[in-house]
């Protein structure tokens, strides 16, 4: 028998093989209907290595081939819930690639929901003078991340350092940074605060420049607050009218 040592993924790199991550595939299908176990989903797991070598030999399997062989595998196995759980979700998971070329105009393998893409084409990412998007989610996290990391210089630190950690934790999705750090961040805004408290003065003039400074605020995508503390109490006299 072969032995599988790479697969092609859909941008035409070339990834160590690993059993591991069709037996996962496979689980969570079979949690989806309730068909099987992790036991079940190994099992299952080899009788695809097996047909991966019994179509592919010495030649090197592509993604979309071994899904079709995991899809074949459940069907022969009389798992017929769980093979279209799997098949909706490669469906699912298709349609979202589809999106992402359609959002960004390349290929991206960062794993967004379609939701997720739409909502970084409308808010996030930087755009032409036509609306048109300019970058990749990808690139947005690189631009984030290589901008901020600058502030390391100011501690004598080494900034790259920081820019891949920082990068490598934005793009695993295990932090994201505020909305306008990544609409501003390395733009010539360079507005990255979320928060202001602005103060209310006790004067028609301060009062209205409050309004006008909340407006530049929300304009970068900064939120406001409101500090009344200098406005005089309820009934009291306005001197410059008399009234109240």
């Amino acid at each position: 028998m072969g032995v599988i040592k790479s697969v092609r993924k859909r941008d035409g790199r070339v990834v160590s093989y690993d059993r591991e991550k069709i037996a996962v595939a496979i689980f969570k299908a079979l949690q989806s209907t309730g068909e099987g176990t992790k036991e079940k989903a190994d099992e299952l797991a080899l009788k695809v290595e097996e047909e991966i070598i019994k179509k592919y030999g010495q030649e090197m399997p592509d993604v979309e081939g071994i899904q079709d062989l995991v899809e074949k595998v459940l069907i022969d196995s009389d798992l017929v819930e769980t093979a279209r759980a799997y098949i909706l979700y490669r469906k699912e998971r298709a349609e979202i690639r589809k999106a992402k070329e359609v959002l960004t105009g390349v290929k991206d393998e960062l794993k967004l929901s379609l939701n997720a893409l739409k909502v970084l084409e409308r808010r996030y990412l930087r755009k032409d003078e036509y609306g048109r998007p300019v970058e990749t989610p990808l690139e947005m996290f690189e631009r984030v991340a290589r901008n901020i990391a600058e502030a390391e210089k100011n501690y004598g630190k080494d900034p790259e350092e920081a820019h891949i950690k920082f990068f490598e934790l934005m793009t695993s999705l295990k932090f994201l940074p505020n909305s306008p750090t990544l609409m501003n961040a390395g733009t010539e805004l360079q507005q990255l605060a979320a928060c202001f408290v602005l103060p209310v003065g006790d004067s028609i003039e301060e009062i209205f420049d409050a309004v006008k400074y909340t407006a530049l605020i929300h304009k970068t995508g900064g939120g406001t607050g409101f500090s009344f503390t200098h406005l005089r109490p309820k009934n009291d006299v306005v001197k410059s009218t008399g009234g109240i």
